[in-house]
């Protein structure tokens, strides 16, 4: 049995995955201040009831103290102007033996192959202005202890691309951070 809390769930991805996870006796609860995800989140997990999403924002979570045994965010702190305040939230909700995962992406180890090597460098400094915070990763470990959270630990996932594939993650940001870059001037 756990109850997860999904901080910035947006579509409901996870809350999907993570309703599979804890099974019939858990519940996983996305949270998100975005109208437009909580609704697409609620028609991707229709027909589970162990998934429910609720407004709010992380940070002031709309939940009691202690209340789960998991919180977790994926991609939202590197957004956050005041992370700190965010985790600390998270902390309050979660009960004395609750357990965090955040995961982001480091864009400052972003490498990204071009033949115009200068220009590429010029596009992702201007790409790091998307974010509140574009070395959350670097800082977040000694955060979280900030917070009160013990055994911190980071593991790194490396994902390499080595060829074109419209499919692929790169692809599919190159349009993020081209449309980014342009609204930019």
């Amino acid at each position: 049995h756990a109850d997860v809390l999904d901080v910035g769930s947006g579509p409901g991805h996870q809350a999907f995955e993570l309703a599979q996870v804890v099974g019939s006796q858990g519940h996983v609860e996305g949270v998100d201040s975005a109208e437009g995800s909580l609704e697409t989140g609620t028609r991707r997990c229709s027909g589970l009831d162990n998934v429910s999403f609720t407004p709010g924002d992380a940070y002031k979570l709309p939940f009691e103290t202690g209340t789960f045994d998991v919180a977790m965010s994926s991609q939202v702190f590197e957004y956050l102007d005041d992370a700190p305040k965010a985790l600390g939230e998270m902390f309050r909700v979660l009960n004395p033996s609750g357990r965090v995962l955040l995961h982001g992406t480091c864009w400052g180890a972003l490498l990204w192959h071009s033949n115009d090597p200068d220009r590429m460098a010029r596009i992702l400094k201007i790409w790091d202005g998307h974010l509140a915070d574009p070395r959350m990763c670097e800082t977040m470990a000694k955060k979280l202890g900030d917070t009160g959270f013990d055994g911190v630990s980071a593991e790194p996932i490396v994902h390499v691309e080595t060829s074109y594939d419209p499919s692929s993650m790169s692809a599919i940001l190159t349009k993020f951070v081209s449309g980014y870059v342009v609204s930019q001037g």
